[in-house]
């Protein structure tokens, strides 16, 4: 069967829609969840095609309809799933239906396009509700007019402290792509491999990606643009945001984006599928989370001295742990304590089935049994000291201590035989 269209994909999602029967876990999932999502693609290409005008009027057209179709009622039990699946669909769709007019007006923010980024930013704080807001910006936002405008007409009911301000328009910002007037911020970002569990699907690796935009902003928020309409339940969100405050990066000048995506081994063989999940949850992202923030950063807040100057980390390591409190009274943030999770049998053997090195999780007697002939499991009791291990420069003094342990021990039973003569 010939491969679908990006926007005969689209039409049929909607026409779909005449029949809840024809609708399937593993349909949806393809159409909407993960970083192959279809509805961003759909308007890259519609940006890309011959016809562009005649195509981002399509789109629109189809993305008004799309917004009336109650998809994810048909298939999720899970009433937070439903919920908040419905709100993601929404936010996205009046997101890019606000970039197809304002490329159809010449690259002019209309009141229709602006109204609707409105929309889409109340939708996103009602999908992700957060149990705070962000700071004003600490310097001047972008001076081009459509973010001007989006800006003012927010001002009463998505001010650009919370969250949903910032998710839409970062979302509308990378789809649109460069223009005339825009003020491109410096983005500093890290990646790091990280293990997931659910009974349904075992143990797993995916990709933890943080990018940290230093515009001035002082929010963390999910990055649907990497993981679709992939629903976020509240203990994995509200861990998240604890990361950030306990990483130290509120007050840096810098807001993140997050997105959990698939991983794909270094060493040759088949790629991985794309990961398509309803939902993620849980807090066993905590600790990797806390890694990455101070990698992308380049530095540790409090502790600058020990800058690492955006050093990458092991893309052959990985962590699973939550934080816990600081040892006793510092403030120093490398002192917060790793708190064990659990799967951590599945997750040790997710980490090997993809050829990575080693695994810090927290110290503890469960902790010492897991290491395995290919993979180290490593029991540590602070982030800090799990930040020094995944560092990709101490994989190359692991190697050279190894090398130089190894050479030590081919060389002792010559000695031994020499001293026993």
């Amino acid at each position: 069967m010939a491969k679908l269209s990006w926007l005969e994909r689209i039409r049929q999602i909607v026409e779909r829609s005449d029949d809840g029967a024809a609708w399937t876990p593993n349909r949806l999932d393809a159409d909407f969840f993960g970083e192959s999502s279809c509805l961003p693609y759909a308007f890259r290409k519609a940006i890309e095609a011959a016809d562009t005008l005649g195509s981002l009027n399509d789109l629109e057209v189809l993305l008004s309809r799309l917004e009336k179709v109650p998809y994810f009622e048909y298939i999720y039990a899970d009433e937070e799933v439903r919920k908040q699946g419905r709100l993601l669909l929404l936010g996205m769709a009046k997101t890019i239906r606000a970039g197809c007019q304002y490329i159809l007006a010449g690259k002019q923010p209309t009141d229709e396009a602006i109204g609707l980024l409105r929309q889409a930013a109340e939708t996103y704080n009602d999908a992700w509700p957060w149990p705070w807001v962000g700071a004003p910006p600490s310097t001047p936002p972008s001076g081009e007019k459509l973010f001007l405008e989006y800006s003012a007409l927010c001002m009463d009911c998505v001010p650009m402290t919370t969250p949903g301000f910032w998710v839409v328009w970062d979302l509308l910002d990378r789809l649109l792509g460069d223009r005339p007037d825009r003020a491109k911020p410096r983005v500093s970002g890290a990646d790091l491999p990280v293990p997931l569990y659910s009974p349904s699907r075992g143990g797993e690796m995916a990709l933890l990606t943080i990018d940290l935009v230093h515009d001035g902003g002082s929010v963390f928020c999910p990055d649907p643009l990497g993981m679709g309409l992939t629903t976020l339940k509240s203990d994995l969100r509200e861990s998240m945001q604890h990361v950030f405050d306990l990483s130290g990066l509120r007050n840096q000048g810098c807001r993140g984006r997050w997105r959990i995506t698939t991983h794909q081994p270094e060493a040759e063989g088949p790629d991985q599928a794309d990961l398509h999940v309803p939902y993620f949850h849980g807090r066993s992202l905590e600790a990797a989370t806390c890694c990455i923030l101070w990698a992308a950063l380049g530095a540790i807040p409090g502790r600058e001295e020990i800058a690492k100057e955006l050093l990458p980390l092991d893309s052959k390591a990985t962590i699973s742990a939550e934080l816990g409190d600081r040892d006793g009274e510092d403030r120093d943030p490398r002192r917060i304590s790793l708190k064990l999770v659990d799967a951590l049998p599945f997750k040790r053997d997710a980490a090997e089935r993809a050829g990575l090195n080693f695994m810090v999780v927290a110290s503890d007697e469960v902790a010492v049994s897991l290491s395995t002939d290919r993979l180290d499991v490593l029991p540590l009791k602070t982030v800090g000291e799990a930040f020094d291990h995944l560092l990709r420069c101490s994989r190359y003094v692991r190697n050279y201590q190894q090398n130089v342990r190894r050479k030590w021990d081919n060389r002792w039973p010559l000695v031994l035989g020499e001293d026993d003569a």
